[in-house]
């Protein structure tokens, strides 16, 4: 049921622009007015949907991911920063390592936003520039997993989890941009 939700959301996105362009274009055709039938205008819409629906290109499977990693991520950056707050009070930090890892953890927020919003909206406009651009922030981001697991000066056990979790889905999500980068590449060269 989730998946067909999906994918009705998916198509959704991608027909809105289609239906406003039919409407334009019957308004041109009928001399400015629209169409006099009311009849006639449902059946154009649902003629250009049929149509439209065949050519959608968006993965629902990389659409599924976003959302459960989005979730996932407001979580994951709320833990590191209490966390975070917590190593400050309680251990003792030089201040240079405090403060590198201080950029390093508030650094990590803005990013995962900016890529999962880059790359939903990429994938719904199938646009590869956008999904391009997210797979550069999320390099960055997997960047930041690897640190936050592993080379921070205090790793705590549950940050060690979330941050492994974190790196398997933007992984993940990674292989799924490139793959709809490329079936985008080749539908639309055919």
């Amino acid at each position: 049921m989730c998946r067909r939700r999906l994918a009705s959301v998916v198509r959704v996105e991608c027909l809105r622009r289609t239906v406003r362009q039919q409407r334009w274009h019957t308004r041109q055709a009928t001399g400015g007015g629209g169409p006099t039938d009311t009849a006639q205008a449902m059946r154009m819409r649902t003629t250009t949907m049929t149509v439209q629906s065949d050519k959608i290109l968006s993965s629902v499977p990389l659409e599924l991911l976003l959302r459960v990693n989005s979730k996932f991520s407001i979580l994951f950056c709320l833990l590191t920063y209490a966390l975070f707050i917590y190593k400050i009070f309680s251990l003792p930090y030089p201040l240079h390592v405090l403060l590198s890892e201080a950029f390093i953890v508030l650094l990590f927020g803005p990013i995962e936003a900016f890529r999962i919003s880059s790359a939903r909206t990429g994938n719904l406009t199938e646009t590869s520039s956008e999904l391009f651009f997210s797979l550069l922030l999320g390099i960055a981001a997997a960047a930041i997993c690897a640190y936050l697991a592993m080379l921070q000066t205090y790793v705590a056990f549950v940050e060690q989890i979330g941050a492994g979790i974190e790196f398997v889905l933007v992984t993940l999500e990674a292989l799924l941009q490139l793959l709809t980068m490329i079936s985008f590449s080749t539908n639309r060269s055919t």
